[in-house]
């Protein structure tokens, strides 16, 4: 990640959160998992990563699903 952000390279600083994230959330490792979605949801804010951002709240909203956070999840759905 600090490479990334060396680099400049706001989208794919992202892009490697939200891949760690679905990775920890299969690990069933959700606190871990909501950490880096999180940071990749602050990153595409900050550079404008719309359609990103999106990727990202969808995955976060299945997460709190599989946690049983299920009006958080319809909330980040909606």
């Amino acid at each position: 990640g600090r490479a990334f952000a060396r680099a400049g390279a706001t989208e794919d600083l992202a892009i490697s959160h939200l891949n760690t994230a679905a990775r920890l959330t299969a690990l069933h490792a959700f606190a871990a998992a909501e950490r880096d979605y999180t940071r990749a949801r602050q990153l595409c804010g900050r550079a404008g990563l719309s359609l990103l951002g999106v990727e990202v709240e969808a995955n976060l909203a299945y997460l709190r699903a599989l946690r049983g956070d299920f009006a958080e999840a319809l909330d980040l759905y909606a």
